[in-house]
C-alpha cells in the first residue's frame, strides 16, 4: 500500500484581535464625529391674566412688560421699542435690582415677539419669569 503524507491541517480558529480593533476604533471614531445636540425646550403654562393692570408691589414686586402685535412693549409702563428692549430690560434690572418680571402679551403677538423677550429676559437674568395673556383696555396703557 502507498503511504500518501498529508500536510497537516491548520486549526480552524480565526483570531479575532484584528476584528474587535477595527470595531473599537469605528465605535470611537462616530462617537467622537457625533455632534451632540443640545436641545433647548421652553415650556410655557399660558394664564388669562387676571389682574386689573396694576403691579402688586406689596407681596411680590415684578416688573411688568407688556407686549402688543405692533412690535411695540411696554416695560413698567414706559414705551419700548422691539430694537431697544435688550436695553431697557438690562436697565430696568439694574435699577432696581429686582430679576422678576412678568409677561403679558396680546392672543395676536407673534409667537417669534415672545420668544425674543424671552430670550433677552434669560440673557439679562430674569429670574421667576410669569407668562400670560393679555387683552388691551385703553386704560390699562
Amino acid at each position: 500500500m502507498i503511504h500518501i503524507e498529508r500536510s497537516q491541517r491548520t486549526s480552524q480558529i480565526f483570531d479575532l484581535t484584528p476584528l474587535i480593533d477595527v470595531v473599537f476604533l469605528l465605535l470611537v471614531f462616530f462617537i467622537l464625529t457625533t455632534g451632540y445636540v443640545d436641545v433647548e425646550a421652553l415650556k410655557l403654562a399660558v394664564s388669562k391674566d387676571s389682574s386689573d393692570g396694576t403691579t402688586s408691589t406689596a407681596l411680590a414686586p415684578m416688573h411688568d412688560l407688556i407686549l402688543l402685535d405692533s412690535g411695540a412693549a411696554f416695560l413698567n409702563k414706559k414705551l419700548v421699542y422691539h430694537g431697544d428692549l435688550d436695553e431697557a430690560i438690562d436697565l430696568a434690572f439694574h435699577q432696581t435690582q429686582q430679576r422678576r418680571i412678568r409677561v403679558r402679551c396680546e392672543d395676536s403677538v407673534k409667537v417669534q415677539l415672545l420668544i425674543d423677550a424671552l430670550d433677552i429676559i434669560k440673557r439679562r437674568g430674569g429670574e421667576d419669569v410669569n407668562v400670560a395673556r393679555w387683552k388691551r383696555t385703553h386704560s390699562q396703557l
